[in-house]
């Protein structure tokens, strides 16, 4: 998939492993460095919901529009779908195989 992030400070923070571990600690880069590489792997979002670690969700209430991949214990990787106008499916839900641009938003706790 094409990714982009949200702010030039995100993106820096995943241009190398000593910068994600200065930004997130050791043991929650380690885990961030894995999502990021399945997602930069996965030529859809249909191939990264293949994925069950990644436990690849939409978000509801306040977040709704965003996505989220599971980093660790209650953290996950939160971002967007970068596509106008949106592919859906006749039944209105969104075409995951259609899916191949995203923007990388936060790593955060909202639990």
């Amino acid at each position: 998939m094409e990714i982009t992030f949200k702010t030039r400070k995100l993106e820096k923070s995943f241009s190398s492993d000593g910068a994600l571990i200065k930004a997130y600690g050791a043991q929650r880069a380690k885990k961030i460095k894995q999502r990021y590489r399945e997602m930069q792997a996965s030529a859809t979002l249909a191939n990264l919901a293949k994925i069950p670690a990644a436990y690849l969700h939409p978000l509801t209430g306040g977040r709704q529009g965003q996505w989220a991949v599971k980093v660790t214990g209650n953290d996950r990787l939160c971002f967007i779908l970068e596509h106008n106008p949106l592919p859906l499916k006749e039944d209105g839900g969104i075409d995951m195989e259609a899916i191949t641009d995203i923007c990388i938003i936060e790593i955060v706790d909202y639990h």
